[in-house]
């Protein structure tokens, strides 16, 4: 445990000094935004958050309570009606930051899914949802049309401003939700 702190101290003053820091991952990332829940087997214990980093080895999520290193997960990743699953192990946790994870068992049509979205990213596609599918697989029932002129359709239209400035969703999926709660 000594030698893993010093090891992390030293790459950080390395970094901090403009050095270069060895890499350990063996695919490369990719930026994306996307939704994650992250679920312990054992105790069935959640954590949702946001998915910012893909590749084909693992995922980064954010999330203000991250499963501890080295717990087995299972890890579900959602952007409009793409979705991808896989059984992964906590490699890096930070309390009220997030959590890396790197992937162990993987079915292989999940493992298709994963290289085509990652394909996609790599080429710089964008992966547009439809707007008639739902934005995440809880969603079961329609939403209710919100009056005219409400603070509840006033309050929402800010929400999903504030969503859009912290990158939450991109501007094309505010637009979208905008479009409908107007119409």
């Amino acid at each position: 445990m000594a030698a893993e702190k010093a090891q992390a101290k030293s790459i950080s003053a390395r970094y901090m000094a403009g050095q270069e820091v060895p890499e350990k991952r063996g695919w490369p990332r990719y930026a994306i935004t996307a939704m994650a829940r992250v679920v312990e087997p054992l105790s069935l214990a959640k954590a949702e958050g946001r998915c910012t980093d893909l590749s084909l080895g693992g995922c980064y999520v954010d999330s203000i309570n991250p499963f501890p290193k080295d717990s087995r997960v299972r890890v579900s990743i959602w952007q409009g009606s793409r979705c991808f699953q896989a059984e992964a192990r906590v490699v890096f946790s930070q309390m009220g930051m997030g959590m890396g994870l790197m992937f162990t068992e993987t079915d292989p049509a999940e493992r298709e899914k994963l290289q085509a979205w990652v394909h996609e990213l790599h080429c710089g596609l964008e992966t547009v949802a439809s707007p008639r599918e739902p934005a995440a697989p809880y969603l079961l029932h329609a939403p209710q049309p919100v009056q005219a002129g409400s603070p509840v359709r006033t309050a929402l239209m800010h929400l999903i401003d504030l969503l859009a400035r912290k990158q939450y969703i991109s501007a094309w999926e505010a637009e979208d939700l905008l479009r409908e709660l107007l119409h």
